[in-house]
């Protein structure tokens, strides 16, 4: 009889605890659950809102512009604040030479306080995804000069990179497939990232920036401050053997090289 009831004891003892243990769990499992349904229901609402109103600014907006430059200016700014991606809002600032101040003023828009209540929130704003619609696939060879040349360009014009596919290197000279790299891949060597570059009345190269990796994920958007006639792209690194006759000249030339490989990527261009 003490045994039975000293068992009764011990599962008292132990039991209730454990019970309890996992009825916290289960209670914070479910909270969980129903934060991350509320997080999502307030994303998606946020979005249609958005995207609503940022038709009906774009609709006036493009109203204002026959008449009113103004408010049109302003009407697009508004459009930009809600989505600093817009492609008509962009191109509308673009085609003044506008566009950059513009966003400027926008992020410094989008960062300041909501008042409210007599509390200050920061406002939040979801990721805007980047429109690659119309976007051209270009192939870009590995090489010292240029690897693919884009058309004359005016200042104020928006371009849209992000990587597709493909590898390469410029320290390569046994042609080792296995020794290019993605220059997507934040883990590949800055000398395989992709050059935006130009060359100016001298023939001296320009470099006007470099694609970070991350664009399959992220696309890379660059606005031009200048005119530019050649605008090309390369792989980064600059030191790689190319063009080096060692061959018997009656055979005629032999050249070595260890740029290999190419890319191809996506590219947008908003004029």
């Amino acid at each position: 009889m003490k045994r039975i009831v000293l068992g009764s004891l011990l599962m008292l003892a132990f039991g209730a605890p454990l019970a309890a243990s996992q009825a916290v769990d289960d209670e914070m499992a479910r909270y969980r659950e129903q934060a991350a349904k509320t997080e999502r229901t307030y994303q998606e609402g946020l979005v249609k809102e958005r995207t609503r109103t940022s038709n009906s600014l774009v609709v006036a907006a493009k109203r204002a512009a026959k008449s009113e430059p103004a408010s049109a200016d302003a009407l697009w700014k508004l459009v930009l604040q809600l989505d600093d991606m817009h492609a008509e809002a962009r191109e509308y600032f673009a085609a003044s030479g506008k566009l950059n101040a513009v966003l400027a003023d926008v992020a410094k828009l989008n960062k300041a306080p909501l008042i409210g209540d007599g509390q200050v929130t920061v406002a939040k704003k979801s990721e805007p995804k980047i429109d690659m619609s119309g976007a051209k696939a270009i192939r870009v060879t590995a090489s010292y000069d240029a690897g693919y040349t884009l058309s004359p360009l005016k200042a104020g014009t928006v371009l849209i990179f992000q990587y597709v596919s493909g590898t390469w290197s410029a320290a390569n000279e046994g042609a080792d497939p296995a020794k290019n790299q993605n220059p997507d891949d934040e883990k590949s060597d800055a000398g395989n990232r992709m050059q935006l570059f130009f060359l100016d009345g001298t023939n001296q190269s320009t470099v006007l920036a470099t694609i970070p990796p991350g664009t399959l994920a992220k696309p890379f958007v660059y606005t031009l401050d200048r005119d530019v006639i050649g605008l090309s792209l390369r792989i980064a690194n600059r030191g790689g053997l190319r063009r080096i006759n060692f061959g018997n000249n009656n055979n005629g030339p032999n050249f070595l090289s260890s740029y290999t490989g190419d890319v191809k990527y996506l590219v947008r261009i908003v004029k």
